[in-house]
């Protein structure tokens, strides 16, 4: 292998590691063996973009526009371009890049090569080879980027299709990719038979990988020692989950469990928060997989939960080596993970019935009392006094605030039916994709060709202050297959009911699980019909929005939702019984 191949390589595991000095010095190292190659100033650029430094990468990506080209330089050179675009919050223009990019690679009818050359790509040490291998890991970074760009307009078939693909074309990374391309499956409905195979590949990906070594330590059980249960995650952070973390921690007054807490991301001042409460926590974000197990398994845990599933936080490669004897996940994903490492999921009798349960890999644990998600928001400050846009305007407002992914067009077309026979009405949609002008341009455009009137519709950025368009709205909109939690939490903890739509998915029924622990189970629907007729019944009835505005602001903190003791005894009865059993 050449050194100039060497260094290209070399920077690969630089980015993997996030050590972006180091792919500056192996890009002026590539610069200075072959002066007249664009891949020195291409590295150099991609290196900029991860420090944000757009106009450096702009700079470089320009010096490096009239020098020699490989396959991998011109890969790398588009990729950077829509890496700029991203960064600059313009998915459109990004997504343009990358769709030309593949015409031009011909990724698709070049597929079944393509796949034979993966499989050379680790072969040997060839300069060949090891090319395939850069131009592989770049081609990785781009579909993942397209991905998410994807996402943020709301296209989740295209998401999710550019993730399977790159779960296929990846020289190392299939799993963590197809881990994401099963988070996506999520934002549309599957069908039994199509939610089994798409799991059945994560499972046989686990498999064919092997079995890693188990890196768990048991600790002998005597009479007095106390339950250790261990919680993974990469968000104890400012997160959508934040509010459902006190109930975890918080074991019933008497009973003997130990604490401890594993954070696998950033830190913030919620994280501080956190912290507070009587854990042991470990910082392990600054280690690779394998020896974060080595961390957790030193504490000799009875039981790990895992709070992210698929979702973002994921900790399934940790995961992967059985740093715990028993292994649990709940919380962040509500559908099956398919890992044959997790031994059980918790859920609750509103998101999984019995005849629920088939779907799953895992051994459900069922909270009968209470939700899966009990809900402990640190501002506790809410209205003094009930808000009815309703009775101002002489028409409806209705809010949804959901990111892009859940707004599918059949959605749109199912509130549109409610809006056409009250003729008069307001939707606010609010979210961060609204908050770049191309985004919300995209947005625009697909409600015009659904027949929505623009007039009609106020759309808003994300901002901090969110809560404060609570007042603004008589009514908020859940989304479905994929419902709201901690949206749907905060609506009603502000005196705003949601109304929400019941589906045949354990994750498309957590809105009726919250709304059920809320005590206002006459705002779930069970078919799209019931849903249209409970907005439209609702936004029509004054006396009863109010009524139940009044009933949310003031008996929604003695509701099972909030019942934090309750849940706390009832959950960990269940990690009790567990560790009985195990």
């Amino acid at each position: 292998m050449s050194k100039k191949t060497e260094w290209l390589v070399a920077i690969e595991r630089f980015i993997e590691s996030g050590d972006v000095y180091q792919i500056k010095g192996a890009a002026r190292e590539i610069f200075e063996l072959d002066k007249e190659s664009a891949d020195g100033p291409l590295a150099l650029s991609e290196a900029e973009c991860y420090l944000n430094n757009l106009e450096s990468a702009e700079y470089f990506l320009s010096e490096a526009q009239d020098l020699k080209k490989s396959s991998v330089s011109n890969l790398r050179g588009d990729f950077i371009k829509s890496l700029i675009f991203a960064a600059k919050f313009m998915p459109v223009s990004a997504l343009v890049v990358f769709e030309k990019s593949m015409r031009e690679e011909k990724i698709i009818s070049r597929k079944k090569k393509l796949l034979e050359e993966v499989k050379e790509a680790n072969k040997d040490n060839k300069d060949d080879s090891k090319e395939k291998f850069v131009y592989f890991k770049i081609l990785e970074r781009y579909f993942a980027l397209a991905a998410n760009n994807y996402a943020l307009l709301g296209e989740a078939k295209k998401a999710k299709e550019v993730l399977y693909l790159a779960s296929e074309l990846s020289v190392d990374n299939s799993l963590k990719l197809y881990s994401n391309f099963l988070f996506f499956s999520n934002y549309r409905a599957q069908t039994s038979s199509e939610a089994k195979r798409t799991l059945g590949v994560y499972t046989k990906l686990c498999e064919d990988a092997g079995i890693r070594e188990v890196l768990y330590r048991l600790e002998p059980k005597t009479k007095n020692r106390a339950i250790k249960v261990g919680y993974i995650s990469g968000i104890f952070r400012e997160h959508a989950t934040l509010p459902f973390l006190p109930g975890l921690f918080s074991p019933p007054e008497g009973e003997n469990f130990e604490i401890y807490v594993y954070n696998m991301g950033r830190e913030d001042g919620y994280t501080r928060k956190l912290r507070e409460y009587r854990v042991h926590w470990r910082n392990l974000a600054a280690l690779n997989p394998r020896d974060a197990a080595l961390k957790i398994s030193g504490d000799k845990l009875d039981m790990l939960v895992d709070l992210a599933g698929h979702a973002e936080g994921s900790c399934m490669e940790v995961l992967s080596y059985r740093p715990a004897p028993v292994q649990i996940t709940a919380l962040g994903y509500f559908a099956s993970v398919g890992a044959p490492f997790i031994d059980y999921v918790i859920s609750d009798k509103f998101l999984m019935p019995l005849e629920k349960s088939e779907r799953f890999r895992e051994k459900p644990l069922i909270l009968h009392k209470h939700s899966a998600l009990c809900y402990a928001p640190f501002d506790l400050s809410k209205p003094s006094e009930i808000y009815m846009p309703v009775e101002d305007n002489a028409y409806p407002t209705f809010l949804c605030q959901q990111n892009m992914l859940k707004l599918s067009d059949d959605l749109l077309m199912l509130w549109k039916q409610v809006f056409d026979k009250l003729g008069d009405f307001r939707l606010i949609l609010q979210n961060k994709t609204i908050s770049t002008k191309e985004g919300k341009a995209h947005l625009q455009k697909r409600l015009k060709n659904l027949g929505y009137r623009l007039s009609q519709v106020t759309l808003l950025p994300f901002a901090k202050d969110y809560k404060e368009t609570f007042k603004q709205a008589d009514i908020a909109l859940d989304t479905t297959p994929y419902p709201g939690g901690v949206t749907t939490c905060e609506a009603i903890y502000n005196g705003l009911p949601v109304v929400t739509l019941r589906g045949n998915d354990p994750w498309s029924r957590l809105g009726a699980s919250v709304l059920s622990a809320a005590h206002i189970e006459e705002l779930i629907a069970d078919t799209p019909k019931d849903y249209a007729n409970i907005i439209l019944s609702l936004s029509q009835n004054t006396d009863k929005l109010r009524e139940i505005k009044s009933k949310l602001l003031s008996s929604l903190n003695s509701s099972r939702l909030m019942d934090l003791k309750g849940y706390s005894k009832e959950l960990f009865g269940l990690y009790k019984k567990v560790y009985e059993e195990s």
